[in-house]
């Protein structure tokens, strides 16, 4: 009679225990695909890199980033300048620093707002379909009829050239396609047994697309809200270039290429890092998203069994 207490205790705490159990397992299962391409970590690395150095990057400035020195203008790599000067005589990497953050948090800002907005938008209307379905994919239809890169220099044409109208801009032109990829998933899950259960004993609209649906649609949302990432991030440099981004004398990289591009004969340094910094942080965040991708497939995960 003494064994039955401790019996059932034990039972339950192996009950309160398996759930972590799967989860170290599925986590094991998950870095096991990950890890086994190169390409992966590379990139993984190169966004964790890229990340830390958006954070900590202007306190480790070695110079002010607006402050000019015109006898040392265009100065190649040196000692004192280890990536070198620009037209005003402005230390490159110190500028490179200070617009690591900027850049991103302009992608990860605008990236954030087209997750939550366009995840909203295809959810409800995947999940209440009728008139609100048409209307919600009508508008993600007129979005998409555009070129996104066309539709940001419009809606900035139309708010004034700034940070917040370049996070908007970024963030519109990310919409539709999260929009599209949240619809997509409720449709395919939202007539199980297990939501059709939850409707029928009263449980709220709002519970069952937060509970039931919306985890079940989290990974490949996580995947494009990754690779839309890099897409953020190239087109806010080239908005930049364009001068309809961050307005001088703020360092940001696509602005930097504008006004370097003038002198790539002379100093090519100019132009070469900023174009450098842009292309690998893209590089690591499409790299760390197609890994990404591979571990969060359920296909992909049976054939690594």
């Amino acid at each position: 009679m003494k064994d039955r207490p401790n019996n059932r205790a034990a039972g339950i705490e192996i009950d309160k225990n398996m759930p972590e159990f799967r989860l170290r397992a599925k986590l094991a299962e998950y870095w096991a695909i990950f890890q086994g391409n190169r390409l992966t970590s590379l990139g993984a690395a190169i966004t964790l890199l890229f990340l830390l150095l958006a954070v900590i990057g202007p306190g480790i400035a070695p110079y002010d980033p607006n402050l000019a020195e015109l006898r040392d203008r265009l100065q190649g790599p040196s000692v004192q300048h280890i990536l070198g000067t620009d037209e005003m005589g402005r230390d490159v990497a110190s500028r490179l620093l200070h617009g690591a953050r900027i850049s991103t948090g302009v992608a990860l800002l605008s990236v954030g707002l087209a997750v939550v907005f366009g995840v909203a938008l295809g959810a409800t209307a995947g999940y209440f379909g009728g008139r609100w379905d048409m209307i919600a994919m009508r508008f993600v239809d007129v979005l998409l009829a555009f070129p996104s890169l066309i539709l940001a220099i419009a809606l900035i044409s139309v708010l004034e050239p700034g940070v917040s109208s370049l996070i908007i801009a970024v963030s519109v032109t990310r919409l539709p396609t999260l929009a599209r990829l949240a619809r997509g998933s409720i449709l395919a899950t939202k007539e199980f047994d297990y939501v059709l259960a939850a409707r029928c004993i009263g449980v709220s609209h709002r519970l069952i697309l937060l509970r039931h649906l919306l985890p079940n649609a989290i990974s490949p949302l996580v995947v494009q809200a990754t690779l839309s990432t890099g897409g953020a991030i190239i087109h806010a440099a080239t908005l930049g270039f364009l001068g309809l981004g961050v307005q001088a004398p703020t360092p940001e990289w696509g602005a930097m290429l504008s006004r370097g591009r003038t002198y790539t004969t002379v100093a090519p340094h100019v132009v070469l890092f900023p174009g450098l910094a842009i292309a690998l942080f893209v590089f690591g965040l499409n790299s760390f998203g197609d890994g990404l991708r591979d571990a969060l497939d359920p296909m992909l995960r049976r054939l690594a069994r």
